[in-house]
Order: C-alpha cells, then structure tokens, then sequence
C-alpha cells in the first residue's frame, strides 16, 4: 500500500511538473537536440530520470513513473500538449487555453541570451554568478527573479537555453549527453491507434494519474 501511495505521489508529481514546465525565453528556436533529463529534490522529494528531444516548435519528453513509461509531447505552434501512456495505448490532449482557470502552459522553446538572460523582461532581475563547465558544456550561471519566482541556471553557452536550473522549493532539472542534430519527426507524433481520453477519464484509473 506505501508503495503505490509513493507511486501515485510520484505520477502526479511528474504530471503537474509538466503541465507548468517553461524552458523560458526570447526570440528563437534552439539548435535541434536530445539529451537525458534528470529531474530531482523539490517539494516531492522525487528522483526521475528520461529523456528529451527538441525538435524545433516540438518537444518529446520521456520518462518512467512509478515503473510506467509516459510521454509528453508539446507543440508549440499550437499551443497544445499531450500526455501518452504506451503501456495503455492512450493520450489525453491538453490545449493552452488563458481563458481557462488551471489551463496547462504551453513550454517555450525559445533561447536566453548566456551574457543577460533577463534581456528583453523588464520584471525579470538577473544577477551573474560566474562560468561553469555542467556535464561537459560550457555555461554561464545566473541566479534569475522573475514573477516572484527565485532560480539559479546554468546557461549553455552554445545551445543558449538552461540546461541545468534550480528553482527556489530545491526543484532541480538538468540535462546530460547532448547530442546535437535533426531529430526524426515520427518522435513527435501520436502512434496509429491510441484511444483519447479525457481528464475525467485519467482520474477514474487506478492510482489517479498514471
């Protein structure tokens, strides 16, 4: 029984992490890449590993919950989001409506500038606190205000977006293993044959959100 309460904690842990996730920014797409995700610490105390893949306006993550795979693919071009569970065969949609209380937040994926993040947000308060090699790439760290929100990331100073950050509540994401290039655009695609559901329906399966 405390091992599925650790797994239910864990799933929603993870689904409300992405319904807020923001890879912040300015004015352009990153180079196309994938790397391994790390998320840690934060309010759930949680430890999860996956992957990630940036395919321009398309973003996949991927990682395993509570011994279950799931899937986020995100288009930003859309503003529209979806959660995929393989081992159900199902998705659920999520459109980024503002109109709408709650309403998942379509991630960003566009650029920061390494040499002043905060260009560009008038309410943002950025502070430089040096240079640092994180998993072999070069970055520039700032410690980042924006919306009452505290944070310290890691710039890469070729790619230009966060690739490790530490919110305030101890969150810590970060990426390891880049590998530059196109990525194959299947990836951001929903598999022939996937049943919808929706967000009533994901609240009546076993464990909640799985």
């Amino acid at each position: 029984m405390l091992r599925n309460n650790r797994q239910t904690d864990c799933r929603k842990w993870v689904f409300l992490f992405l319904m807020g996730a923001a890879v912040c920014l300015q004015a352009q797409a990153p180079p196309e890449f994938k790397a391994d995700l790390l998320m840690s610490g934060g309010r759930g105390g949680n430890t999860i590993r996956g992957k990630m893949y940036f395919g321009a306006a398309k973003i996949r993550m991927e990682m395993s919950v509570g011994g279950e795979k799931q899937i986020m693919i995100v288009d930003t071009a859309k503003k529209v989001q979806y959660l995929i569970m393989p081992e159900d065969e199902m998705y659920m949609e999520m459109r980024n409506d503002a109109s709408m209380p709650g309403a998942p937040k379509t991630p960003k994926v566009e650029v920061m500038d390494p040499a002043n993040p905060c260009s560009g947000d008038p309410k943002a308060n950025c502070k430089k606190l040096g240079t640092e090699t994180v998993n072999g790439r070069a970055t520039e760290k700032w410690q980042v205000e924006m919306s009452r929100e505290k944070a310290t990331m890691w710039i890469d100073q070729k790619l230009h977006i966060p690739i490790k950050t530490v919110s305030s509540d101890g969150l810590t994401t970060e990426f390891s293993n880049l590998a530059e290039g196109k990525q194959d655009a299947n990836l951001f695609v929903i598999p022939a044959g996937y049943e919808k559901m929706d967000m009533g329906d994901m609240m009546k399966m076993p464990g909640g959100m799985r």
